[in-house]
């Protein structure tokens, strides 16, 4: 956490934008110097479930922005709470709890990639926000 903190002083010196991700339940969260960078204006807090990005499960993860100009790429939730069923498939989430009968694989390591449709949102949030800050010329 002091490596990421530190870099993340360098890249807002700098003005460059940056996402930091943990799941979101991670005690991560409750380091004092994050709550500190939320109360700086443009930096925010945004919760998403995986399961809208493709996964057969839900796993909360929360993602800390920093001059990310389209955080609503990424803030999507799954609707379905109550019968923990997914309300972008219909479908029942699977709990990671436990290993994969067919691969026998914990659940919690096959869950720890990002699925590709996050991948490609949370590129998109970056590479956007980047753009809208620097000219080619800053950058050469």
């Amino acid at each position: 956490m002091r490596a990421a903190l530190r870099i993340i002083r360098i890249l807002e010196r700098h003005k460059i934008p940056w996402i930091l991700e943990h799941p979101l339940t991670s005690r991560a969260w409750w380091i004092r110097a994050f709550g500190r960078l939320l109360e700086k204006e443009h930096i925010e807090f945004v919760v998403l479930d995986q399961c809208q990005y493709g996964t057969p499960w839900k796993k909360a993860t929360g993602l800390l922005c920093s001059r990310i100009d389209s955080t609503a790429r990424l803030g999507h939730r799954c609707g379905g709470l109550r019968n923990n069923k997914c309300s972008r498939t219909g479908k029942a989430h699977i709990v990671l709890r436990g290993a994969d009968p067919k691969s026998g694989k914990n659940w919690t390591s096959i869950a720890s990639p990002y699925p590709a449709k996050l991948n490609r949102a949370l590129a998109f949030c970056l590479v956007d926000s980047f753009r809208h800050r620097f000219s080619v010329d800053e950058l050469m």
